[in-house]
């Protein structure tokens, strides 16, 4: 979305690598401002209801795991499964 900045509550595009298209499946939700993300991922949405969940998921044990791909680091101790989302549609 145009103009959408990485304030608390955006929903945005992860990449694999400093690729900017290199973002396919995953994506993350902002719980801080994290200006420097702007114009470098893709910000698509934003949380409409549930924010809190999103605040409690961020503070959930990590840990790092070897991949084939290399060290991935946060990753839940315990996984973390999102139940249910739902898209809305974009009123202007």
């Amino acid at each position: 979305i145009p103009g959408l900045e990485h304030v608390p509550g955006v929903v945005s595009m992860a990449r694999v690598a400093s690729d900017p298209h290199s973002a396919t499946s995953q994506f993350f939700i902002c719980v801080a401002v994290a200006t420097q993300l702007n114009g470098g991922y893709a910000a698509f949405g934003k949380v409409e209801e549930g924010y809190e969940i999103a605040a409690e998921i961020s503070n959930v044990r990590t840990h790092a795991v070897q991949t084939d791909r290399g060290t991935m680091e946060d990753v839940p101790v315990t996984p973390v499964i999102i139940e249910s989302i739902r898209r809305l549609e974009v009123t202007r």
